[in-house]
Protein backbone atom coordinates (compact mmCIF):
# COMPACT_ATOMS: atom_id res chain seq x y z
CA UNK A 1 0.00 0.00 0.00
CA UNK A 2 1.36 3.42 -0.95
CA UNK A 3 2.39 5.69 1.89
CA UNK A 4 0.98 9.17 2.40
CA UNK A 5 4.16 10.70 1.01
CA UNK A 6 3.95 8.51 -2.13
CA UNK A 7 0.35 9.61 -2.65
CA UNK A 8 1.34 13.28 -2.31
CA UNK A 9 -0.55 13.73 0.94
CA UNK A 10 0.53 16.05 3.74
CA UNK A 11 -0.48 15.54 7.33
CA UNK A 12 0.43 16.63 10.85
CA UNK A 13 2.77 14.09 12.50
CA UNK A 14 0.95 12.03 15.12
CA UNK A 15 3.48 12.87 17.84
CA UNK A 16 2.27 16.51 17.81
CA UNK A 17 -1.15 15.44 19.00
CA UNK A 18 -4.51 16.63 17.72
CA UNK A 19 -5.45 19.56 19.95
CA UNK A 20 -4.25 22.82 18.39
CA UNK A 21 -6.92 25.10 19.80
CA UNK A 22 -4.32 27.31 21.47
CA UNK A 23 -2.11 27.59 18.39
CA UNK A 24 -2.08 30.87 16.47
CA UNK A 25 -4.72 31.07 13.69
CA UNK A 26 -2.10 31.10 10.96
CA UNK A 27 -0.53 27.93 12.32
CA UNK A 28 -3.90 26.20 12.51
CA UNK A 29 -4.64 27.30 8.96
CA UNK A 30 -1.34 26.17 7.46
CA UNK A 31 0.82 23.98 9.72
CA UNK A 32 -1.82 22.04 11.65
CA UNK A 33 -4.71 21.91 9.19
CA UNK A 34 -6.71 18.70 9.68
CA UNK A 35 -7.17 17.12 6.25
CA UNK A 36 -6.99 13.36 6.82
CA UNK A 37 -8.39 10.77 9.16
CA UNK A 38 -6.26 7.95 10.54
CA UNK A 39 -7.26 5.71 7.59
CA UNK A 40 -6.28 8.46 5.08
CA UNK A 41 -9.83 9.30 4.14
CA UNK A 42 -10.27 13.01 3.60
CA UNK A 43 -12.12 15.06 6.23
CA UNK A 44 -15.00 17.01 4.77
CA UNK A 45 -15.89 20.52 5.86
CA UNK A 46 -12.38 21.92 6.08
CA UNK A 47 -13.72 25.45 6.64
CA UNK A 48 -14.40 24.84 10.32
CA UNK A 49 -14.96 27.30 13.12
CA UNK A 50 -11.67 26.16 14.68
CA UNK A 51 -9.80 28.00 11.94
CA UNK A 52 -11.36 31.40 12.60
CA UNK A 53 -11.38 31.38 16.39
CA UNK A 54 -9.01 33.79 18.17
CA UNK A 55 -7.81 33.19 21.71
CA UNK A 56 -7.12 35.89 24.27
CA UNK A 57 -3.41 35.30 23.65
CA UNK A 58 -3.92 35.89 19.92
CA UNK A 59 -5.61 39.22 20.61
CA UNK A 60 -2.91 40.20 23.09
CA UNK A 61 -0.18 39.47 20.53
CA UNK A 62 -2.02 41.41 17.82
CA UNK A 63 -2.31 44.43 20.11
CA UNK A 64 1.34 44.03 21.14
CA UNK A 65 2.48 44.06 17.51
CA UNK A 66 0.47 47.20 16.80
CA UNK A 67 1.71 48.88 19.99
CA UNK A 68 5.34 47.98 19.27
CA UNK A 69 5.01 49.45 15.80
CA UNK A 70 3.50 52.63 17.24
CA UNK A 71 6.46 52.96 19.60
CA UNK A 72 8.92 52.39 16.76
CA UNK A 73 7.16 55.04 14.68
CA UNK A 74 7.50 57.55 17.51
CA UNK A 75 11.20 56.75 17.88
CA UNK A 76 11.75 57.03 14.12
CA UNK A 77 10.03 60.42 14.08
CA UNK A 78 12.77 61.74 16.38
CA UNK A 79 15.42 61.01 13.74
CA UNK A 80 15.94 64.15 11.65
CA UNK A 81 16.81 62.10 8.54
CA UNK A 82 13.38 60.48 8.38
CA UNK A 83 9.84 61.60 9.02
CA UNK A 84 6.98 59.26 9.85
CA UNK A 85 3.33 59.74 8.93
CA UNK A 86 0.62 57.57 10.47
CA UNK A 87 -2.95 57.24 9.24
CA UNK A 88 -5.32 55.36 11.58
CA UNK A 89 -8.11 53.62 9.73
CA UNK A 90 -11.01 51.30 10.39
CA UNK A 91 -12.45 48.66 8.07
CA UNK A 92 -15.98 49.21 6.79
CA UNK A 93 -16.17 45.82 5.07
CA UNK A 94 -14.52 42.41 5.50
CA UNK A 95 -10.81 42.52 4.70
CA UNK A 96 -8.86 39.72 3.05
CA UNK A 97 -5.44 39.34 1.51
CA UNK A 98 -3.13 36.59 0.31
CA UNK A 99 -5.85 34.61 -1.48
CA UNK A 100 -3.32 33.53 -4.10
CA UNK A 101 -1.22 31.65 -1.55
CA UNK A 102 -1.55 27.91 -2.19
CA UNK A 103 -3.81 26.13 0.26
CA UNK A 104 -5.91 22.92 0.28
CA UNK A 105 -9.07 25.03 0.75
CA UNK A 106 -8.37 26.72 -2.62
CA UNK A 107 -7.75 30.17 -1.12
CA UNK A 108 -4.88 31.13 1.15
CA UNK A 109 -4.53 34.01 3.56
CA UNK A 110 -1.60 36.23 4.56
CA UNK A 111 -0.42 35.43 8.08
CA UNK A 112 2.77 36.94 9.46
CA UNK A 113 5.46 34.33 10.10
CA UNK A 114 6.35 33.23 12.75
CA UNK A 115 3.51 34.80 14.73
CA UNK A 116 0.70 33.27 12.68
CA UNK A 117 -1.34 36.48 12.87
CA UNK A 118 -3.09 38.35 10.03
CA UNK A 119 -1.36 41.35 8.48
CA UNK A 120 -1.28 43.54 5.39
CA UNK A 121 2.22 43.64 3.87
CA UNK A 122 3.75 47.07 3.41
CA UNK A 123 4.36 46.23 -0.24
CA UNK A 124 0.59 45.92 -0.71
CA UNK A 125 0.03 49.34 0.86
CA UNK A 126 2.66 50.78 -1.48
CA UNK A 127 0.95 49.19 -4.48
CA UNK A 128 -2.44 50.69 -3.58
CA UNK A 129 -1.03 54.18 -3.03
CA UNK A 130 1.03 54.02 -6.22
CA UNK A 131 -2.15 53.11 -8.11
CA UNK A 132 -3.89 56.04 -6.42
CA UNK A 133 -1.07 58.31 -7.60
CA UNK A 134 -1.36 57.04 -11.17
CA UNK A 135 -5.13 57.52 -11.24
CA UNK A 136 -4.89 61.05 -9.90
CA UNK A 137 -2.05 61.92 -12.26
CA UNK A 138 -4.04 60.57 -15.23
CA UNK A 139 -6.72 63.19 -14.56
CA UNK A 140 -10.07 62.38 -16.13
CA UNK A 141 -12.72 62.22 -13.43
CA UNK A 142 -10.04 63.04 -10.86
CA UNK A 143 -8.67 66.10 -12.67
CA UNK A 144 -7.62 68.87 -10.27
CA UNK A 145 -6.12 72.07 -11.73
CA UNK A 146 -4.64 72.95 -8.32
CA UNK A 147 -2.63 69.73 -8.12
CA UNK A 148 1.05 70.67 -8.15
CA UNK A 149 2.63 67.25 -8.53
CA UNK A 150 2.93 64.73 -11.32
CA UNK A 151 4.92 61.82 -12.71
CA UNK A 152 8.31 63.10 -11.55
CA UNK A 153 7.12 63.46 -7.97
CA UNK A 154 5.48 60.01 -8.06
CA UNK A 155 8.75 58.43 -9.21
CA UNK A 156 10.67 60.26 -6.49
CA UNK A 157 8.33 59.03 -3.76
CA UNK A 158 7.73 55.47 -4.99
CA UNK A 159 10.82 54.75 -7.07
CA UNK A 160 11.11 53.29 -10.55
CA UNK A 161 11.54 49.67 -11.61
CA UNK A 162 13.47 50.52 -14.77
CA UNK A 163 13.28 48.17 -17.75
CA UNK A 164 11.46 45.51 -15.70
CA UNK A 165 8.26 47.58 -15.89
CA UNK A 166 6.82 48.71 -19.22
CA UNK A 167 5.54 51.87 -17.58
CA UNK A 168 9.05 52.85 -16.46
CA UNK A 169 11.06 51.40 -19.35
CA UNK A 170 13.92 53.69 -20.23
CA UNK A 171 14.09 55.17 -16.71
CA UNK A 172 16.92 54.49 -14.33
CA UNK A 173 16.10 52.01 -11.59
CA UNK A 174 15.71 54.11 -8.48
CA UNK A 175 14.65 53.61 -4.90
CA UNK A 176 11.68 55.66 -3.69
CA UNK A 177 11.88 57.97 -0.71
CA UNK A 178 8.87 56.39 1.01
CA UNK A 179 9.06 53.25 3.13
CA UNK A 180 5.75 51.48 3.81
CA UNK A 181 5.41 49.49 7.01
CA UNK A 182 3.37 46.34 7.44
CA UNK A 183 -0.09 46.86 8.92
CA UNK A 184 -1.35 44.74 11.82
CA UNK A 185 -5.14 44.78 12.24
CA UNK A 186 -6.61 44.90 15.73
CA UNK A 187 -10.04 43.28 15.81
CA UNK A 188 -12.98 44.58 17.85
CA UNK A 189 -13.24 43.22 21.38
CA UNK A 190 -14.41 39.60 21.31
CA UNK A 191 -14.40 39.36 17.50
CA UNK A 192 -12.92 36.48 15.50
CA UNK A 193 -11.84 35.96 11.93
CA UNK A 194 -14.73 35.24 9.57
CA UNK A 195 -15.50 32.93 6.68
CA UNK A 196 -16.72 34.44 3.43
CA UNK A 197 -17.91 32.40 0.44
CA UNK A 198 -17.36 32.79 -3.27
CA UNK A 199 -19.29 30.60 -5.71
CA UNK A 200 -17.62 30.46 -9.13
CA UNK A 201 -20.07 29.49 -11.88
CA UNK A 202 -19.21 27.60 -15.06
CA UNK A 203 -16.02 26.13 -13.60
CA UNK A 204 -15.75 23.55 -16.37
CA UNK A 205 -15.95 26.25 -19.01
CA UNK A 206 -13.31 28.45 -17.39
CA UNK A 207 -10.89 25.61 -16.65
CA UNK A 208 -11.15 23.86 -20.01
CA UNK A 209 -8.21 25.19 -22.01
CA UNK A 210 -9.29 23.28 -25.10
CA UNK A 211 -12.35 25.50 -25.43
CA UNK A 212 -14.63 22.50 -26.04
CA UNK A 213 -16.76 22.93 -22.91
CA UNK A 214 -19.40 25.63 -23.37
CA UNK A 215 -21.01 27.42 -20.41
CA UNK A 216 -24.45 26.07 -19.53
CA UNK A 217 -27.07 26.27 -16.78
CA UNK A 218 -26.70 22.64 -15.70
CA UNK A 219 -23.38 23.22 -13.93
CA UNK A 220 -23.16 22.60 -10.19
CA UNK A 221 -21.12 25.47 -8.70
CA UNK A 222 -19.10 24.58 -5.62
CA UNK A 223 -18.91 27.24 -2.87
CA UNK A 224 -15.34 28.11 -1.88
CA UNK A 225 -14.54 29.51 1.56
CA UNK A 226 -11.93 32.16 2.27
CA UNK A 227 -10.82 33.91 5.45
CA UNK A 228 -11.49 37.57 6.26
CA UNK A 229 -10.85 40.09 9.02
CA UNK A 230 -14.25 41.42 10.20
CA UNK A 231 -15.48 44.99 9.67
CA UNK A 232 -14.74 47.43 12.46
CA UNK A 233 -11.12 46.31 12.81
CA UNK A 234 -8.46 48.97 13.38
CA UNK A 235 -5.71 49.40 10.78
CA UNK A 236 -2.80 51.78 11.43
CA UNK A 237 -0.93 52.75 8.27
CA UNK A 238 2.63 53.98 8.77
CA UNK A 239 4.79 55.55 6.07
CA UNK A 240 8.37 56.65 6.65
CA UNK A 241 10.05 59.26 4.44
CA UNK A 242 13.79 59.34 3.84
CA UNK A 243 14.27 63.10 3.67
CA UNK A 244 17.89 62.85 2.55
CA UNK A 245 16.91 60.69 -0.41
CA UNK A 246 13.96 62.92 -1.27
CA UNK A 247 16.22 65.99 -1.19
CA UNK A 248 18.27 64.38 -3.94
CA UNK A 249 15.35 63.16 -6.06
CA UNK A 250 12.76 65.93 -5.63
CA UNK A 251 13.83 68.69 -3.21
CA UNK A 252 10.68 70.67 -4.00
CA UNK A 253 8.61 68.09 -2.10
CA UNK A 254 10.45 69.01 1.11
CA UNK A 255 9.38 72.65 0.93
CA UNK A 256 6.62 73.06 3.45
CA UNK A 257 6.48 69.25 3.71
CA UNK A 258 4.64 69.04 0.38
CA UNK A 259 5.28 65.29 0.33
CA UNK A 260 2.94 64.99 3.35
CA UNK A 261 0.20 66.78 1.46
CA UNK A 262 0.68 64.45 -1.52
CA UNK A 263 0.60 61.39 0.73
CA UNK A 264 -2.59 62.54 2.46
CA UNK A 265 -4.22 63.05 -0.94
CA UNK A 266 -3.22 59.54 -1.99
CA UNK A 267 -4.60 57.98 1.19
CA UNK A 268 -7.84 59.90 0.75
CA UNK A 269 -8.20 58.57 -2.80
CA UNK A 270 -7.31 55.02 -1.73
CA UNK A 271 -9.86 55.05 1.10
CA UNK A 272 -12.57 56.51 -1.13
CA UNK A 273 -12.06 54.60 -4.39
CA UNK A 274 -9.65 51.67 -4.11
CA UNK A 275 -9.64 49.80 -0.81
CA UNK A 276 -6.88 47.55 0.52
CA UNK A 277 -6.20 43.84 0.19
CA UNK A 278 -7.90 41.42 -2.20
CA UNK A 279 -11.34 41.44 -3.88
CA UNK A 280 -11.65 45.22 -3.57
CA UNK A 281 -13.59 45.33 -6.87
CA UNK A 282 -16.54 43.67 -5.11
CA UNK A 283 -16.39 45.74 -1.93
CA UNK A 284 -13.88 43.96 0.28
CA UNK A 285 -11.15 45.98 1.98
CA UNK A 286 -13.07 49.25 2.17
CA UNK A 287 -11.51 51.55 4.75
CA UNK A 288 -12.17 54.93 6.32
CA UNK A 289 -9.97 57.23 8.34
CA UNK A 290 -10.60 56.85 12.07
CA UNK A 291 -10.95 60.54 12.93
CA UNK A 292 -11.18 59.88 16.67
CA UNK A 293 -7.94 57.90 16.63
CA UNK A 294 -6.31 60.54 14.42
CA UNK A 295 -7.20 63.32 16.88
CA UNK A 296 -5.89 61.18 19.73
CA UNK A 297 -2.60 60.58 17.91
CA UNK A 298 -2.22 64.25 17.01
CA UNK A 299 -2.75 65.17 20.66
CA UNK A 300 -0.25 62.51 21.69
CA UNK A 301 2.32 63.85 19.20
CA UNK A 302 1.70 67.41 20.42
CA UNK A 303 2.34 66.35 24.02
CA UNK A 304 5.50 64.48 23.03
CA UNK A 305 6.75 67.52 21.13
CA UNK A 306 6.02 69.72 24.14
CA UNK A 307 7.84 67.29 26.42
CA UNK A 308 10.81 67.23 24.04
CA UNK A 309 10.87 71.05 23.99
CA UNK A 310 10.79 71.22 27.78
CA UNK A 311 13.47 68.57 28.05
CA UNK A 312 15.69 70.53 25.66
CA UNK A 313 15.16 73.69 27.72
CA UNK A 314 15.94 71.83 30.94
CA UNK A 315 19.17 70.51 29.48
CA UNK A 316 20.37 74.12 29.13
CA UNK A 317 19.33 75.11 32.67
CA UNK A 318 21.53 75.13 35.77
CA UNK A 319 20.94 72.03 37.87
CA UNK A 320 18.86 73.89 40.48
CA UNK A 321 16.52 75.42 37.90
CA UNK A 322 16.16 72.05 36.22
CA UNK A 323 15.24 70.48 39.55
CA UNK A 324 12.57 73.14 40.13
CA UNK A 325 11.12 72.56 36.67
CA UNK A 326 10.96 68.81 37.25
CA UNK A 327 9.32 69.28 40.66
CA UNK A 328 6.63 71.50 39.17
CA UNK A 329 5.74 68.65 36.81
CA UNK A 330 4.70 66.67 39.89
CA UNK A 331 2.48 69.39 41.41
CA UNK A 332 -0.84 67.68 42.06
CA UNK A 333 -2.97 70.62 43.26
CA UNK A 334 -3.70 72.96 40.32
CA UNK A 335 -4.89 75.70 42.73
CA UNK A 336 -1.63 75.84 44.66
CA UNK A 337 0.66 78.66 43.52
CA UNK A 338 3.91 77.52 41.96
CA UNK A 339 6.10 79.58 44.31
CA UNK A 340 4.29 78.12 47.34
CA UNK A 341 4.82 74.59 46.09
CA UNK A 342 8.54 75.21 45.52
CA UNK A 343 8.95 76.88 48.91
CA UNK A 344 7.38 73.82 50.51
CA UNK A 345 9.98 71.69 48.76
CA UNK A 346 12.71 73.86 50.27
CA UNK A 347 11.11 73.50 53.71
CA UNK A 348 11.00 69.73 53.28
CA UNK A 349 14.75 69.64 52.58
CA UNK A 350 14.27 68.16 49.11
CA UNK A 351 16.73 70.57 47.47
CA UNK A 352 20.48 69.89 47.86
CA UNK A 353 22.40 72.85 49.30
CA UNK A 354 24.49 73.35 46.17
CA UNK A 355 21.32 73.75 44.07
CA UNK A 356 19.49 76.18 46.40
CA UNK A 357 20.69 79.45 44.72
CA UNK A 358 19.56 78.41 41.24
CA UNK A 359 16.40 76.87 42.68
CA UNK A 360 15.64 80.16 44.45
CA UNK A 361 15.93 81.99 41.12
CA UNK A 362 12.93 80.03 39.85
CA UNK A 363 10.98 80.68 43.06
CA UNK A 364 11.64 84.44 42.78
CA UNK A 365 10.48 84.39 39.18
CA UNK A 366 7.14 82.85 40.19
CA UNK A 367 6.88 85.21 43.16
CA UNK A 368 7.32 88.24 40.94
CA UNK A 369 4.77 86.93 38.46
CA UNK A 370 2.28 86.49 41.29
CA UNK A 371 3.07 89.98 42.62
CA UNK A 372 2.25 91.51 39.23
CA UNK A 373 -1.10 89.71 39.22
CA UNK A 374 -1.95 90.91 42.73
CA UNK A 375 -1.17 94.54 41.89
CA UNK A 376 -3.97 94.44 39.32
CA UNK A 377 -6.60 93.64 41.94
CA UNK A 378 -9.27 96.35 42.24
CA UNK A 379 -9.96 95.95 45.94
CA UNK A 380 -7.25 98.00 47.75
CA UNK A 381 -7.51 96.22 51.11
CA UNK A 382 -7.40 92.81 49.49
CA UNK A 383 -4.48 93.90 47.32
CA UNK A 384 -2.47 95.12 50.30
CA UNK A 385 -3.20 91.93 52.22
CA UNK A 386 -1.97 89.74 49.36
CA UNK A 387 1.15 91.86 48.84
CA UNK A 388 1.99 91.59 52.53
CA UNK A 389 1.61 87.83 52.29
CA UNK A 390 3.98 87.78 49.32
CA UNK A 391 6.50 89.86 51.29
CA UNK A 392 6.42 87.23 54.03
CA UNK A 393 7.12 84.49 51.50
CA UNK A 394 9.94 86.59 50.07
CA UNK A 395 11.48 86.83 53.52
CA UNK A 396 11.05 83.11 53.93
CA UNK A 397 12.96 82.56 50.69
CA UNK A 398 15.79 84.87 51.81
CA UNK A 399 16.21 82.80 54.93
CA UNK A 400 17.22 79.82 52.80
CA UNK A 401 19.81 81.98 51.07
CA UNK A 402 21.15 83.45 54.29
CA UNK A 403 20.29 86.98 53.21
Amino acid sequence: MATAAQQGRAAVPAYLGTDFRDAAPGHRFYLYLRLWKADWTKINGGASDDLVRLTDDDRARMKALAERQRSLAEEAAVDESATVVTVPGTSLAPFTTGLGIEHPLENGFAFLTPYGLPYLPGSSVKGVLRQAARELDAGGAFENPDRDWGRAEIDALFGTAGADDDRTAGLERRRGALLFWDVFPVLPEGAHLQWEIMTPHHGGYHQDRSGRTPPHDNAAPVPIHFLTVPPGSAFRFTVQCNRALLETAAPGLLEGDRWRTVLEELFDHAFTWLGFGAKTAVGYGEMAVDEKARRHEEEHRRKRAEEARKEAERAEMPAGERLASEMLEGKADPDQAEYRYLLDRLDAGEVPDEHVPAFATVVRRWLEQRRQEVRKLGNRRRRQSRLSELDEHEARLRSFLGE
